[in-house]
């Protein structure tokens, strides 16, 4: 069973969508549910796009169940959505039985979801309690989506401080592009952090220079951005700025998040390996996991 419709706007608005004009929203009713829809509402009234709210349960209702399941999802749609100043639709679906494994089961019908409206984006909530990643939705759906996937930890409105970790790769190219499309009125921080040469470590002006070469590189990446006006149809933003420091690349991201005080990570993220922590790349599982704030995972391809 698949239930379709739309809140608010024209039902034909939703099929006459361009690129990226669509944002798919999963929720399963619960807190982190909630959370998800309102940070792909404010992103949605922020860049002006549709947004598309998913839910998929475990059985098929009787006639009675299935009235009063969709009214409380309707409800608790227009709760979080606010003021609705875009385009609202809702879709519910039951999950078939020949999905033996419930988790990759419900990451298929949101791919599925995705790839048939259009979308942009997929908005996710928070997996539960602080166990890793693997086994989950989320591990299933990262490991196929060509998508970003924002995991929404904790909305607070406009994004205004968003970072971005970089090592240099055409991940981090896709991680920049993606930051300033979705966050095109934030200040906008790129981090690299290095691990000292085994003979820097003892030469403290080996690791100096070894700092002001990555920073040479990412105030280079800045001045590109800033030039290219990032993807196609984002504005440049409010600012760029450049961050480089030495250690681990979780701790100083993890610093790096409190001293500016940003509500947006993005991050690139491997998705071609069948080795766990080549799923998505080490830091990203780690933040995919227990994220501080809003998280954009990027894959390429």
């Amino acid at each position: 069973m698949t239930y379709f419709e739309v809140l608010v706007g024209d039902e034909a608005v939703f099929q006459e969508r361009g690129d990226s004009s669509l944002i798919l929203v999963a929720t399963n009713g619960s807190l982190s549910g909630d959370l998800a829809v309102r940070s792909a509402y404010t992103l949605a009234k922020q860049r002006g796009v549709l947004l598309r709210v998913e839910t998929i349960f475990d059985y098929e209702l009787t006639a009675d169940e299935r009235r009063a399941f969709l009214a409380k999802f309707k409800q608790s749609t227009l709760n979080a959505c606010a003021d609705l100043e875009v385009p609202v639709a809702i879709s519910a679906s039951s999950l078939p039985d020949h999905f033996h494994n419930e988790e990759y089961g419900r990451a298929e019908m949101l791919l599925k979801a995705a790839k048939e409206s259009g979308a942009g984006l997929i908005v996710i909530g928070p997996h539960k309690g602080s166990r890793p990643v693997f086994g989950t939705m989320t591990e299933y759906l990262l490991r196929k989506v060509c998508l970003p996937v924002l995991i929404a930890a904790n909305p607070l409105g406009a994004y205004e401080n968003v970072l971005v970790g970089v090592d240099f790769s055409d991940y981090s190219l896709r991680a920049i592009d993606t930051a300033c499309f979705w966050a095109p009125l934030a200040n906008v921080h790129l981090v690299h952090a290095f691990q000292p040469k085994l003979g820097e470590f003892q030469s403290e002006s080996g690791e100096a220079d070894r700092k002001d070469e990555c920073r040479h590189r990412l105030e280079a990446m800045t001045q590109y951005q800033a030039g290219a006006g990032c993807e196609k149809g984002a504005s440049t933003p409010k600012s760029l700025s450049a961050i480089v420091k030495s250690g681990a690349p979780e701790l100083v991201i993890r610093q790096a998040l409190k001293d500016i005080g940003a509500n947006l990570l993005v991050l690139g993220a491997r998705g071609q390996s069948d080795i766990a922590d080549a799923l998505f790349g080490g830091v990203a599982t780690s933040f995919a996991t227990n994220p501080p704030c809003d998280v954009i995972l990027v894959k390429t391809n």
